[in-house]
């Protein structure tokens, strides 16, 4: 549900719904944008988030966290150099709280963290500047 929230290992997270419009990143090269058809089966935000803990692969937890659903594009080189790790997937984007930057040269970053639904397993991580907001979907936007 829109609007819901849940808290694991002391950090909160608040479900926003299915992303509105087009986020594109050159680094990495990736695109989010609006699930365009149903898969027909429930997906369950609190399961991707739930990912981020418990895990060797966790997810870089930093405050509180905002979860939308997207379908992804990208980034190029997985497998192969000629292939994208996401080709129209559906995946929960997980935008966490700012913190610390580890990959980029800016004072402040949020982590994003992909969790595709056909797996609910942490994919794929990177960072975007603090300045730049979570990606919201129809609630928060």
């Amino acid at each position: 549900m829109v609007g819901a929230t849940a808290i694991v290992s002391g950090h909160s997270a608040t479900y926003s719904g299915q992303v509105r419009r087009a986020f594109h990143f050159s680094k990495p090269a990736i695109v989010f944008g609006p699930v365009v058809s149903s898969t027909g089966t429930t997906l369950d935000w609190r399961k991707a988030f739930h990912s981020c803990f418990g895990t060797v692969t966790g997810c870089v937890t930093t405050g509180d966290a905002t979860v939308a659903l997207a379908t992804a594009t990208g980034p190029g080189g997985f497998p192969s150099a000629s292939g994208d790790l996401f080709d129209h997937s559906v995946v929960f984007v997980i935008t966490w709280s700012p913190g610390p930057c580890i990959t980029i040269a800016e004072p402040k970053c949020r982590v994003v963290d992909i969790v595709p639904t056909s797996t609910y397993r942490l994919t794929y991580a990177f960072e975007i500047d603090s300045r730049l907001n979570p990606f919201v979907g129809y609630y928060l936007n």
